[in-house]
């Protein structure tokens, strides 16, 4: 019974590993500066720190906040 039990707990953590390996590296940047305000970096005005593609993620997220901001505000499923 021990033996089988063993076998499962490895049967399901080398399926673990297997599913992570397979889903590849997660879509998360870590951005760490000293000394630094938002409005130090290009996507801000600023020339100190030219940051082009945060410029365009910044204008793409702009342009969808302007789009939900005409939305109709979400209601709950059902009304209570």
């Amino acid at each position: 019974m021990r033996a089988l039990l063993l076998s499962l707990i490895w049967l399901t953590v080398a399926l673990a590993v297997a599913q992570v390996r397979a889903a590849g590296p997660p879509n998360v940047v870590l951005v760490v500066s000293d000394d630094q305000g938002y409005h130090d970096l290009g996507c801000y005005g600023s020339d100190e720190v030219l940051t082009q593609k945060l410029a365009e993620m910044r204008a793409a997220f702009e342009a969808w906040r302007a789009e939900m901001d005409g939305a109709e505000p979400r209601r709950p499923f059902r009304d209570f």
